[in-house]
């Protein structure tokens, strides 16, 4: 990837590659520098060989190699009974990889 290319692509699902998928990934690639910490990189323990040589990428927007970050989403709310007189609070947390898209979820309650 060299040249011009200076596009976001922080949302690319990276979850199934190698290291060696990832050599030389950016070597060159002088104006490259898009934020790319929320990359699933959790099969590659360490930076890749020649990852990003002689690239504008900075460490801060280098992926957090040997991790996969998730996005937690939490709903909570208080049932109350039509007298008043009993209340539920009721929680629901949903988690799931940050480039993985979820179908929306409904979330039923009965008394």
């Amino acid at each position: 990837m060299q040249g011009n290319f200076n596009q976001d692509i922080g949302n690319w699902d990276t979850s199934n590659i190698e290291v060696n998928g990832m050599r030389n990934t950016f070597e060159g690639a002088t104006n490259f520098n898009q934020d790319l910490t929320g990359w699933c990189v959790s099969n590659i323990s360490s930076e890749p060989t020649s990852f990003a040589t002689s690239s504008a990428l900075t460490n801060a927007n280098k992926p957090v190699w040997g991790t996969c970050p998730n996005v937690s989403c939490t709903i909570s709310g208080t049932l109350t009974s039509a007298v008043g007189s009993e209340s539920q609070t009721v929680s629901y947390v949903h988690s799931h990889y940050k480039h993985r898209v979820q179908p929306l979820q409904q979330l039923a309650l009965t008394h």
